[in-house]
């Protein structure tokens, strides 16, 4: 899209947000630890719309299934990150 445009120095990088505190220095331990709400609220606003209307799950499921992907996503074993 860039080239298209007509730019010749291009460059791409992929930075890892991590979702908890599994980063390696004190920085993205921090930014992880501060991400764990935000993930929280964000795995809840993008899955209930989608599993209760559209496939017709009940809340509970839906939110037990949220708290399983909230446990997930604050495991540091894990290292789960958003590419950005």
């Amino acid at each position: 899209m860039l080239a298209g445009a007509g730019f010749t120095d291009i460059e791409t990088k992929m930075i890892r947000l991590p979702l908890c505190a599994w980063g390696q220095d004190a920085r993205q331990q921090r930014i992880g630890q501060e991400n764990k709400d935000n993930i929280r609220r964000l795995l809840s606003s993008f899955a209930i719309f989608p599993f209760t209307r559209r496939l017709g799950m009940p809340i509970e499921a839906v939110n037990n299934l949220i708290n399983g992907a909230a446990v997930d996503a604050a495991n540091a074993a894990l290292k789960p990150y958003f590419p950005l």
